[in-house]
């Protein structure tokens, strides 16, 4: 399990220092400049069925939204919206064996949308939301067989499911889950296990207009030993040898009355469903990565539970209730993200520097730390983190720093390290790919924060000092484990700055003007 807390490579000595015996003498670390603040963008897209979406569409209000659908949405800024085009099947979803290619049509904008909670990077990665419980804490509820009570995010579905082990489920069980859901039991497992038992989705992913494009697959009961399928007792017989590793495709008829739920790989850091947090916590727990999951209702009219009736049930029946993007964050804290996969030294126009590869466990992307001068059991380390366009760096707005232009300050200041994080290769044509490219900028701070911080312990840096003064940067890398030494002047583009994160690391006994100082500087430089 791994703790950026106790950040200690068990890669050789040897190893690291073939890496920098050309520049032993470069110890000086310079600081970074500010970056100037900007609003935060990611792409949304919008997939509606042909029916729904005219052969050419182009609107700030929306491309073929419904007027509920787009409601939500007006008020948010627009960036960019790019015309509907023709695509064969949605990226990163699954498609059904044998299944036809339908023609979809997708819409693409870019808005600046509401920080998600798992985000957040005012506390520590293990404290819980305010009126949640840890994850700690459930996960031993979990292994227990006990029930759990999950929240997605508000900008999400905004429910609460009931979830329990598959592995776990008794007859008692799955009459309590009956009578406080919606009936509609489902099984969140992973892809080659539905494969092993020869379940296929139900439809392929470009049909799927499901709103949150849950993976359903064919539905299923067990062959032997029970009845019609439907009562309590035969429906926890049937999820519980679904977790069983043993059992085969043979065992089972389909269709039945238990909804099988293909979990996205890479689990609730990909994607922030409560299927994804079925599996996650099964599999955290240790038990077979299988669990039962189905909507909370309010049993007076039959409308879905939020989350002040969500707490009081939690109450009421003396069960632990969470919320994924606490699980995301414990999973960001407690996993090992990614692994050294190699090194070589290369020569650059800014230098000698080692390049070292990472490669991801979410999703096999291949990351990179580039290193200049000596790094090891140094402390404050200057550091860059670059995200990966697949466009060039030259489209980059004039607020970021271009990787040459990182690589050569580190050089100039005598040492440090540019991460560069690997983005997804955008699917489509340019201006898809302008689209997503404005929006991996800020895809997800914590996520990338901990990636970077994995990789930086493999090179044994327990401690950083940013190239460019990114408050929300260094908020992620102090709230994933790693220190963060306050930042002086630096040069940014040529330019000398004064760095405004005056917050950092603040004794309570600093002088009042100097707070007052730090809080025009800050105020001034508009919001982020």
């Amino acid at each position: 399990m791994f703790d950026a807390r106790e950040c200690q490579s068990p890669r050789s000595k040897a190893v690291r220092k073939s890496s920098v015996a050309t520049a032993a003498a470069h110890r000086g670390v310079t600081s970074g400049a500010p970056a100037a603040a900007g609003l935060l963008f990611f792409c949304l897209v919008l997939v509606e069925g042909c029916n729904q979406l005219p052969n050419t569409q182009l609107s700030q209000g929306g491309v073929g939204l419904p007027p509920q659908a787009w409601g939500t949405f007006a008020q948010l800024p627009l960036t960019m919206a790019v015309v509907s085009t023709t695509t064969t099947s949605l990226p990163n979803m699954q498609q059904a064996p044998g299944a036809a290619s339908t023609t979809r049509r997708r819409a693409v904008r870019v808005c600046a949308l509401p920080q998600q909670s798992h985000m957040q990077s005012d506390r520590d990665l293990d404290e819980p939301l305010p009126g949640f419980s840890a994850i700690a804490e459930a996960l031993d509820d979990i292994r227990d067989g006990k029930f759990l009570l999950v929240l997605d995010d508000e900008s999400r579905e905004n429910e609460g499911d009931l979830i329990i082990a598959a592995s776990k489920v008794t007859t008692e069980a799955m009459a309590f889950l009956v009578e406080y859901s919606s009936g509609v039991v489902c099984v969140g497992m992973e892809g080659k296990d539905l494969d092993r038992l020869k379940l296929p989705l139900m439809v392929n992913s470009s049909e799927n207009e499901d709103t949150m494009y849950t993976s359903f697959t064919v539905t299923c009961d067990l062959r032997d030993g029970i009845t019609t399928g439907i009562s309590a007792a035969d429906r926890a017989k049937t999820v519980k040898h679904m977790a069983d590793p043993e059992a085969e495709a043979g065992d089972f008829r389909r269709p039945g009355h238990i909804f099988p739920l293909r979990a996205r790989p890479g689990g609730v850091i990909v994607r922030g469903g409560h299927t994804e947090a079925a599996v996650d916590l099964a599999r955290l727990a240790g038990l077979s990565p299988a669990g039962v999951l189905c909507e909370v209702v309010n049993k007076k009219d039959g409308s879905m539970a939020r989350t002040p009736e969500l707490l009081e049930m939690a109450k009421e029946h003396g069960l632990k209730c969470i919320t994924i993007a606490d699980l995301v964050r414990y999973r960001l804290r407690h996993e090992k993200l990614v692994s050294h996969a190699g090194s070589a030294v290369v020569d650059s126009k800014h230098g000698s520097l080692t390049v070292h590869t990472f490669k991801s466990s979410i999703d096999g992307a291949e990351h990179l730390a580039l290193v200049s001068g000596v790094v090891e059991d140094t402390s404050n380390v200057l550091l860059h983190l670059h995200k990966e366009s697949s466009l060039p760096d030259a489209l980059r707005p004039s607020s970021d720093m271009s990787l040459d232009a990182a690589l050569q300050q580190v050089s100039q200041a005598g040492g440090g390290v540019v991460v560069c994080l690997k983005g997804g290769q955008p699917e489509g044509g340019v201006l898809e790919q302008l689209a997503v490219s404005a929006a991996a900028t800020t895809s997800d701070p914590l996520l990338e924060c901990a990636l970077a911080v994995q990789m930086l312990c493999e090179l044994n840096v327990s401690s950083v000092k940013l190239l460019t003064a990114d408050e929300q940067i260094r908020k992620s890398l102090k709230c994933v484990g790693i220190k963060v030494a306050a930042s002086g002047s630096a040069r940014v583009n040529g330019v000398e700055e004064t760095d405004r994160d005056c917050t950092a690391d603040r004794d309570s006994k600093r002088v009042e003007e100097t707070d007052k100082n730090c809080t025009a500087d800050r105020e001034g430089g508009g919001n982020r």
